[in-house]
Parts: structure tokens; C-alpha cells; sequence
């Protein structure tokens, strides 16, 4: 035990009603809680003496390890243990054999719980009482749990989180239904033949390779085993009662028994390796068909399926699509499909038409950098070199097709005509638009002289069949002598096809003209390609327009990391060509290539692979585009050309990155000196401020023997040092090079400097030293961004907290939009005003007519529920989940009940006036109260729900609206007679926007956590229960969380329903398992907990 004690704290025997009713009592500054029938509270033994302040000064837990004293005191009719993020690290024994006494008659949830602590080893006593049915021990660190088998009445297991490898020995627990196995370690499960009422399995994110004994899960509703490493499912044809079926993030190649599943209603079966899926037609039940990032061509069998809501099947083959397009156009259900990244050809792409309005295929499939130039270029392209030309107009336009938008050519590729021709195919057949590619081509050795530069561009343009090119590059900084095109083109390495005879143009002379092209919109940006460090630096003395992209060999076994720093530092993009090394260059017949292990075999990135479910190619492309380096990778197989755009998605971890890095051998395979010439010693003319001594030693072309060495010409003694310590020469004969490290910052900075000088940069960086210049500037950068920030998000800040055009386009949409997916609900738009004569719209909807029906009720009960929206759950994109609702109540109630919902658009969102503000939310709220006041004369029950932000503008509205009705500043009518707020629905919400902020941006060097003072925005929900608290007549609360909510921490509903148990306020809070933020009404769970509480709020009201 610690240094502090635990006990308990009975309550006195005469407690105030107010503590009764209130709930457990919790110590003030704790999370976690012992609650057990209302009458134990953990604090410390010290602080019992005062029993009437107890639980306001007991401190906080740290760490508690329970052993057999930990329940003396308690209650033998308790019927919960709730130990949460006590930071608990053993349990030696609880004694619960008490529980065995309890009557048969009295039907307990036992419970317990102790989520969120640091158990390492758990081992359930035989003592442990029979009665126990739900066990939580979710996120603790368990990696070995015994006695399993002695918890017989167990219904609800929940183990996700921990470090579990095995499970055995639950075959005994006979009653068990739910099991929760997320995010452990597992590898297999044994005893699920016993469980034979078990309706929810969960095991997503393990180990699993395969699942034994489904067949006998007959009662079994829901499976998840997305995220572990199947590769085929076997036995699932018997899960009659199967409602979902989840399968993402495996490895199945086919899937069979789904024909057997009548029904099943959802099957998510995303990121596999599926070139098919069959059996559909018989899935009658189906809403929702995920088979997203697979490789499918061909999808049939939809037309059966009338249920059908929603279909996911973007990122696959499909390429014909006519009879998909025949079955789905009868779909009155279908609301939501995706196919983008498909090289679909639709003839009613209206049809396919989706709420969000994305395309059908993807304009750029791959993300993109922006280069120097401010253009966008695409991380992952397609290579031309050696692409056949009787195939290469076919290559490029199935890669379009495909979704591929970069293009790699040539002028030494030989196949510019045929890459123009697949290129118009596309565009004629309206795949893309010309803006939607990103083309690039390469000025050869044999026209570097000034006056060639220009032309060759032209006539390269007219090969290629378009106007401009989006990049244009030098191919190598070697100048050869001119061969004129009419006598043979692409001219090659050789003069006279025999000879390589050197040119006299300088790369200054060649880069100008370069210059020109930009001038002259024949390209949108120019770069360089096998380019080296001292190449760069002088050509960054003379260049007006810095290189945007320098194109050179990258990979593992030639990392070139000097040299790719070197270009990063001065803002040029790197694009790796040769990506899978040797496997380039095998089909030249290149000895070097042949001798070389390859890197699809090598035990590193196998292995890597296979723990990615990617291939080695996949791989190999992932760890160059995650350093923000472009590939260009080529490949004749579709499937592959899918896999090799799949290579930004995910991520490798530092390891993984370090690892493929550190099979560097400096060797280098595209090696262009190795040519057959005369001996003789060779001197290139240069810049003007180096010059390139080319030493060749002339033999074959693969084992000849060349060097590159950089001599400075008016360098002074301590340049040349600096020079000899960055270049690293290379031998281009042996294909060894070393990585030359980054240039001495003094020399880097000198280029830079004299530089901007010439361009008559601001004259104090001239007095400033180099070596504080980067730094001052940096400073300046962050200093500025922040100030920007900073004064944005308070001037902005309504616009930024509400965001009134979330959804996209939610603002131009109209009901009648949504009235196939709200039916049989009935919504219309009604306009009302504020009490500051703002406009706003009102969508009101109900079933059994329109709202100027309401006399129809005659003498039944009249129940409203004012919806007011959070950012991503506006009008009328919500309408048809409020319609689910509606539906709901209405079909559960009896004939004299009347449900209507009445959701209120702020100002500035949808169709009403105005600009979003707190003040204006407020005067509008109390608008739409004083509307349905009016409009609902009969009215019984009245319930706001607010969902996100919207349930902070719920509880304000409900704390001011009673205590300030008939005021003139608040409402246009002067009314004191109307219903007060039965209930209150908080889904989704914020503590306020101070812990809105926090949550948002948790990084501690962001400003938006620290403008609050400044902010003119502060709905708190706890202040206005609090207020609420003190009214004599309060509201039911229901607070709904997602149990995967991306946005909002598990902890603020947790403490607003804290404030509510103090306030004596009854309160119910509710976990939707699975569901994000936006999710609560897409889920069954949620929008049963929200029809339940309302009937019960319209019954108690």
C-alpha cells in the first residue's frame, strides 16, 4: 500500500436530500471514483474525521493498489465498482464473495470497471462473485489475464488496449455477448465454440492471420477485424444473423460465403488485395458496401440490392462501368457514392452525383510540393525512359486513366510523339483537361548552345502534340557538339554515331536561354537534372530564376544525402529517377546491374513490406516520397500501376527510414561517360568561375574509367579548402561515389549573398554576418506568423469557430434536395426574426403533414425538439439523420402524440441574414422559442438539442431563456405564458470554447489556446448548468460522446455530467461505440438513446 490510505465514506444518516439525489459524491480533483450503491467515496483517511467536508478537501489519488481491505466497508447490495484512470498498477484480490449473497430475486448489473490504469497482471479469484456481468479493463497494460473461466455470468468483456498476445479458456463464459479486443497483440483466439450467445467480436488492429470456429457463432450481429493480417475468412457463411462485417486493412485476395449472409446490412472490406467480389446479389439487406483501395475491374450484382445507401469504391480498376451505371440509377436510397481515383468513363455522371459533389475520378491522384516557381507538381509520376514506342501511347493513357497526371520525357527517350498521342486520347475522350497534367521534358547535350535552345523546345512541344510544357529541364550539365535533327534524332551521346565530340556551350550560356523559354511561356517552371553540389552553387551565381526541380539516381544503394541537403537548402524540389536501383538497368544487359543484389530481395525491405501489407516497390517509392522526394516509377501492369500510386497514404516509422537508408554504397548504375572514344586527355570549357578538367579513360563502355574532379579557376587558397572539403569526385567507371557532405555555410552564403546583391537586394544583409542571417530571418518568419495568427483569429474569429459554409455547398442546398432521404418526413422552411430584426430560416419537420396541420393534434400531446447545429452538422445536409429520429418517435408513439423538430439555422448560415456572432446566436434561439411558442399553441413537451458548439448555445439558451422571458432584448414577444424546457440534449459538446481551443490545437507553442481574453466568443456549458442548477425547475440532461470522437476529449462529458450530479440535475451520459464526432446519428445506437430519452422527457413532462 501507499503512504496514503483508502476507505470509505458512508453517508451520514441524515443527508441532505441534495446529496441523495446528486449521485456519487467524488473527490474534488480526482477522475476516477470508487461508486458503490451511492455510498463510497475514495479519499483519504485523514480528512474522515470532518465527515461533513470529506469529499470538498480530500486530495488527489495518485496511485492505489488494491488488495483485500479495499471493499471492507462496502455495501453487500452494491451493484458497481468504478475505478477510473486511478493509475491502479496490481490486483492481488478483491474480495467480492459478499456478492454471492444476494438474493436470486434481485437482478444486478454487476460492474466492474477500471479502464485506464496500469495493470500489468490481472488474475481473477474463485471468490470473485458469480453475479459479475460487465468487465472493463480497457487500456491498461495487461499482457497475461487468468481465471477467465471462473466468471461465468460475464455478458460484456472489454480488454482493447492492453498487450495481450493470447486468449484461451472462454469457452466456459456461456452468457457472454460482447467482446472488445482492439489494439492488443494477438495473434489467436481459442474457445469461441462455447460462446454461443456472443453478438459483437471486435478484434481490429492485432496480429490475426485466421479466425478458427466462426461457424459457430450463430448468434454473432456484429464483426470487426479490420487492421490485422488475414488473408482469407473462412466460415462465415453460417453467421446467419451477421448485421456487420468488417474486413479493412488486410490482406485477402478473394472472399467467399457472402451469398449466405441475408442479413447483413454493412460490409467494410477497404484496403485489401480483392480483384473481385461475387455474391452480392443476395445481400438484400445490405445499406452500406465499402470496397474501397482494392483492385477491382468489374462490380456486378447492385441491381438487387434496393436498400443500398451508401457505396464506397474509390481508388480500385474500374475502367467499364455501363452496368453498374444501368443498376444504379434505380437506387432511390443511394445518397452517398465514391469513385474517385478510377478511370471510370460515366455517360450520366449526374447519376453518381454525391453529397460532398467530389469528382467521379481524382484530377491528381497523387498530393502534390510546390516548387520555387509556386507551381504544383504531382509526388508521383510516370517514367517514359524505355518505354517501347509501339506501346507507349497505350501506357500513358491507361496511367491517366489509372491517375496518373505526371509524366517523365524526353528528347533522348525517343518517344515524345507517342507520349503526345496518349495524352490527346485522353483529353478527347474528356479523362482530363490539359491543366490537370503535369508534363515534363528534357533538353539534350547536343543543343546547349544559346540559339538551340529555343527551337529544339518547339519542336519537342510539337511532338508532344501541346503549348507549354509545366517543366522543362537540363538533362545532363554536359555540352555536346550540335546534331542537326533532320539527320538524326533523338542524336544520342555520339557526333557521327561512332564519336562523342564535346560542344563549347557554358552552363550559364545554356541556362539563359533556359530563362528565355520561361519568358516566352514555353514553360511554366525549369529545372536541372544529374546535376552536382559545385554545378549548382555556380550556377546559382548567375541564374535570374533558381532551378525549381533537380532530377538525379536515388536509392538505397546511392542515397546521395550531401547532395539532396545541399538542394533542399536553396528551395530546389529533388525527383528520384531509378528508384528500384539495379532492376533499372537489367534489361541493358549492364554487368554492374547483374552483379548487384536486388533490392525487391533484400531481407530489409522484405521484411518492412511485409509488416506494411505493401509491396518492396511500394516500399522502396514510400521512403523516398516521405522525405518529399518525387518518383517517377513506370510499370505495363495495371495493378501495379495502382500500387505504385498508393505510396503517400501511409507511413513508415524513423527505423524503417533509417534502415533502407543505411544500405548506401554510394553505387551509381546511370553512368553516361562510359562510352567507347579516343585516348586522349579531354578539357571542357566552363563558367566563368569554374571549369570541368574531364579525365577519360577510354575503353568499352562498361569498363572504362573516368573521373570528375572540380577545380576552382579564381578561387582564393581558402575557397579552394572549402571547395576540396565539399566536392567528392566520383568514379564513374567503378559506379562508387561518395556522398559529398553539405557545403561549408560560409561558402553557401557567399553564393547567396553576392547573388542578391546583383539583384539589388536590401543593403543591410550586406552588414549583417553571413552566419546570423539565417537565423534573424527564421526569427522574423516565426515572429510574423504568429502576429498573424494571433490578430486572425481574433478578428476572424467568428468565421473561424463557426465556419457558416461547413458542409461545402451546404449553403446553396435546398430541402427538397434531401426529401427522398427524409421521407416520409415532411420539412418546409419557415422564416422568422430576432429581436435586432435579423431574418433567419427555420426547417420544421414532422410526419402526418405540414406544420399548418398543427390543429390536427385535436386533443392529443404536442412535443417539439429545437435542434440548434454545430459546425459540421448544419441545415439541411442534417435533415436526413433528424429524419431517422423522427421517424423513430413517430412510429413508437401512440396516435395522440404529434412529434415535430423545428432546426434552426443561425444567421449567416444557410438561407438567414446576418453574420455569425454570440450575441445574434442568442437573440436567435430565443426567436425560435418564441416561433414554436406561437406557432404550437398545444404545445406539451419542448426539448433543445444541441450538437457540438451547438450544445453550448443548447444550455445557454435553456439557462437565460426562462429567466428572461417577455424581455424586449431578448425575444419580440412579450409572452411569459410559454412551456419551459422539459429537456436538454448536449451531443457531442465542449466543455466552452476555451477547452474547444485547447482540444483543437494541444500544441503548447500554437497562440490559439492563449487569445481566450480576447476572444468575443464564450459559450460554457458548465457556467450555464450551473445557472441552470439553481433554477427550481430544471431540465433533464442526455449527453451523448463518440467513442472515437477525433475532435472532443472523452473528459469533457465526463465533467459536464459532474456539474450536472452537483446541480442536482438528472443527467444520463452515453458512450456510441465506433462513432466520431459527426457520427452519433449515423450510428443505431446513438438515435435510439436519443428517441428514448425523448419519449421519456414528453412522459415525465
Amino acid at each position: 500500500m501507499m503512504d496514503q490510505d483508502i476507505g470509505t465514506q458512508d453517508t451520514p444518516s441524515n443527508p441532505p436530500p441534495t446529496t441523495r439525489d446528486s449521485g456519487p459524491q467524488d473527490s474534488k480533483g480526482w477522475d476516477g471514483k470508487l461508486r458503490v450503491n451511492h455510498k463510497a467515496t475514495v479519499t483519504n483517511a485523514e480528512e474522515l474525521s470532518n465527515q461533513d467536508d470529506s469529499d470538498e478537501a480530500a486530495q488527489s489519488v495518485e496511485q492505489i493498489e488494491a488488495d483485500e481491505d479495499l471493499l471492507e466497508d462496502i455495501e453487500p447490495d452494491s451493484d458497481e465498482i468504478d475505478l477510473v484512470h486511478c493509475r491502479i498498477s496490481s490486483i492481488p484480490a478483491l474480495r467480492l464473495d459478499r456478492f454471492n449473497k444476494l438474493e436470486e430475486t434481485k437482478m444486478f448489473d454487476q460492474k466492474l470497471c477500471l479502464r485506464q490504469n496500469q495493470i500489468s497482471h490481472i488474475e481473477f479469484p474463485s471468490n470473485l462473485g458469480p453475479t459479475l456481468q460487465d468487465l472493463d479493463l480497457y487500456d491498461n497494460l495487461i499482457s497475461h489475464i487468468e481465471g477467465l473461466d471462473q466468471l461465468g455470468h460475464l455478458i460484456c468483456l472489454d480488454l482493447s488496449f492492453n498487450k495481450i498476445k493470447n486468449i484461451k479458456n472462454i469457452n466456459h463464459l456461456k452468457k457472454l455477448k460482447d467482446i472488445y479486443l482492439l489494439q492488443n497483440k494477438i495473434s489467436k483466439i481459442e474457445g469461441l465454440e462455447g460462446l454461443i450467445n456472443l453478438r459483437n467480436l471486435e478484434l481490429a488492429a492485432n496480429k490475426i492471420r485466421e479466425v478458427e470456429n466462426l461457424d459457430t457463432l450463430r448468434e454473432l450481429e456484429e464483426l470487426w477485424l479490420g487492421k490485422n493480417k488475414i488473408t482469407e475468412l473462412k466460415n462465415i457463411s453460417h453467421l446467419q444473423n451477421l448485421k456487420i462485417l468488417s474486413l479493412q486493412s488486410n490482406r485477402l485476395t478473394r472472399i467467399s460465403g457472402l451469398s449466405e449472409l441475408p442479413n447483413i446490412e454493412e460490409i467494410y472490406i477497404s484496403h485489401n488485395a480483392l480483384t473481385e467480389i461475387s455474391g452480392l446479389e443476395n445481400n438484400i439487406n445490405l445499406r452500406i458496401l465499402d470496397v474501397s483501395n482494392n483492385q477491382i475491374r468489374h462490380l456486378s450484382g447492385l441491381h438487387q440490392l434496393t436498400k443500398l445507401e451508401e457505396l464506397w469504391a474509390s481508388s480500385n480498376l474500374l475502367d467499364s462501368f455501363v452496368e453498374v451505371e444501368q443498376e444504379l440509377k434505380d437506387k432511390g436510397e443511394l445518397d452517398t457514392v465514391y469513385f474517385e481515383a478510377n478511370p471510370l468513363q460515366l455517360r450520366s455522371p449526374a447519376l453518381y452525383r454525391n453529397k460532398f459533389r467530389f469528382p467521379l475520378y481524382a484530377t491528381m491522384a497523387s498530393p502534390t510540393l510546390k516548387l520555387n516557381s509556386g507551381h504544383q507538381m504531382p509526388v508521383v509520376g510516370f517514367g517514359l525512359w524505355k518505354v517501347n514506342n509501339n506501346t507507349c501511347a497505350d501506357q500513358v493513357y491507361n496511367a491517366i486513366k489509372s491517375g496518373y497526371r505526371l509524366f517523365d520525357g524526353a528528347c533522348d527517350y525517343g518517344n515524345e510523339v507517342e507520349s503526345g498521342q496518349g495524352v490527346a486520347r485522353a483529353i478527347k475522350e474528356g479523362l482530363v483537361k490539359r491543366e490537370d497534367l503535369f508534363l515534363v521534358s528534357k533538353l539534350w547535350n547536343s543543343f546547349h548552345d544559346h540559339d538551340r535552345v529555343e527551337p529544339i523546345c518547339r519542336k519537342q512541344l510539337q511532338d508532344w502534340g501541346i503549348d507549354y510544357f509545366d517543366l522543362y529541364l537540363v538533362h545532363f550539365p554536359i555540352s555536346l557538339k550540335y546534331v542537326d535533327p533532320k539527320d538524326r534524332y533523338p542524336p544520342g551521346f555520339t557526333y557521327d554515331g561512332k564519336n562523342v565530340v564535346p560542344g563549347k556551350a557554358t552552363n550559364q550560356e545554356t541556362w539563359t536561354a533556359m530563362e528565355e523559354v520561361v519568358e516566352k511561356g514555353l514553360a511554366k517552371s525549369i529545372g536541372i537534372s544529374n546535376f552536382n553540389g559545385a554545378l549548382i552553387l555556380d550556377l546559382l551565381r548567375y541564374a535570374k530564376i533558381v532551378p525549381a526541380t533537380l532530377q538525379i539516381e536515388h536509392h538505397p544503394y546511392l542515397t546521395q544525402e550531401g547532395l539532396v541537403n545541399l538542394a533542399r537548402s536553396q528551395g530546389i524540389a529533388v525527383t528520384a529517377y531509378s528508384s528500384f536501383g539495379p532492376q533499372s538497368f537489367l534489361e541493358l544487359e549492364m554487368q554492374r546491374a547483374k552483379d548487384t543484389p536486388l533490392l525487391f530481395e533484400n531481407p530489409t525491405i522484405k521484411g518492412i513490406a511485409e509488416k506494411h501489407g505493401k509491396t518492396p516497390a511500394q516500399v522502396l517509392l514510400r521512403w523516398a516520397t516521405q522525405r518529399d522526394i518525387a518518383v517517377i516509377p513506370k510499370s505495363n501492369n495495371p495493378a501495379r500501376l495502382a500500387q505504385n500510386l498508393d505510396v503517400t497514404g501511409w507511413d513508415l516509422d524513423g527505423k524503417e527510414i533509417d534502415e533502407i537508408s543505411g544500405l548506401n554504397q554510394g553505387l551509381r548504375f546511370n553512368d553516361p561517360l562510359n562510352v567507347s572514344l579516343q585516348k586522349k586527355q579531354t578539357s571542357l570549357p566552363s563558367s566563368s568561375s569554374i571549369y570541368l578538367s574531364l579525365s577519360l579513360n577510354l575503353t568499352n563502355m562498361h569498363t572504362g574509367t573516368g573521373t570528375v574532379s572540380i577545380i576552382p579557376r579564381t578561387s582564393t587558397a581558402s575557397e579552394q579548402q572549402l571547395l576540396s572539403s565539399f566536392f567528392s569526385p566520383c568514379s564513374y567507371g567503378t559506379g562508387k561515389c561518395s556522398s559529398a557532405p553539405v557545403a561549408a555555410p560560409a561558402l553557401l552564403f557567399h553564393h547567396h549573398r553576392s547573388r542578391q546583391r546583383r539583384r539589388g537586394f536590401s543593403s543591410w544583409t550586406a552588414s549583417v554576418p553571413a552566419v546570423l542571417l539565417p537565423p534573424l530571418i527564421f526569427a522574423s518568419l516565426v515572429v510574423t506568423l504568429w502576429a498573424y495568427k494571433c490578430l486572425a483569429m481574433v478578428v476572424f474569429q467568428n468565421k473561424i469557430i463557426y465556419m457558416p459554409s461547413m458542409p461545402p455547398f451546404s449553403r446553396s442546398e435546398r430541402i427538397a434536395d434531401h426529401a427522398r432521404a427524409c421521407a416520409p418526413v415532411v420539412w418546409t422552411e419557415e422564416r422568422t426574426r430576432a429581436a435586432d430584426g435579423v431574418q433567419i430560416a427555420l426547417a420544421v419537420g414532422r410526419t402526418g403533414g405540414k406544420v399548418g396541420d398543427v390543429e390536427d393534434v385535436g386533443e392529443g400531446r404536442e412535443v417539439v425538439i429545437l435542434y440548434l447545429q454545430g459546425n459540421g452538422g448544419s441545415v439541411p445536409p442534417r435533415l436526413p439523420g433528424l429524419s431517422q429520429v423522427l421517424k423513430a418517435l413517430s412510429a413508437s408513439s401512440d396516435q395522440q402524440t404529434q412529434y415535430t423538430i423545428v432546426a434552426l439555422s443561425y444567421r449567416g448560415f444557410w438561407t438567414s441574414q446576418g453574420r455569425p456572432s454570440e450575441s445574434g446566436i442568442k437573440l436567435d434561439a430565443a426567436a425560435a422559442l418564441d416561433w414554436i411558442a406561437r406557432t404550437f399553441p398545444k404545445l406539451s413537451s419542448i426539448t433543445l438539442w444541441g450538437q457540438s458548439i451547438g450544445a453550448g448555445v443548447a444550455t445557454a439558451t435553456s439557462a437565460t431563456y426562462q429567466s428572461h422571458r417577455g424581455h424586449s432584448h431578448l425575444s419580440r414577444s412579450s409572452d411569459t405564458t410559454r412551456r419551459k424546457i422539459d429537456a436538454l440534449i448536449m451531443e457531442t459538446p465542449f466543455k466552452s470554447v476555451r477547452a474547444m481551443l485547447k482540444a483543437l490545437y494541444p500544441q503548447k507553442w500554437l497562440p490559439y489556446r492563449y487569445l481566450y481574453p480576447f476572444l468575443r466568443n464564450h459559450w460554457d456549458s458548465c457556467e450555464a448548468l450551473e445557472q441552470i442548477a439553481r433554477n427550481p425547475e430544471k431540465p433533464r440532461v442526455l449527453i451523448l460522446q463518440g467513442g472515437e470522437d477525433e475532435i472532443v476529449p472523452r473528459n469533457h462529458g465526463e465533467e459536464l455530467e459532474e456539474v450536472c450530479k452537483a446541480g442536482n440535475i438528472a443527467i444520463q451520459r452515453e458512450v456510441v461505440k465506433g462513432a466520431l464526432h459527426h457520427e452519433i446519428l449515423v450510428k443505431s445506437q446513438g438515435r435510439k438513446a436519443i428517441v428514448r430519452f425523448i419519449r421519456s422527457a414528453d412522459n415525465t413532462g
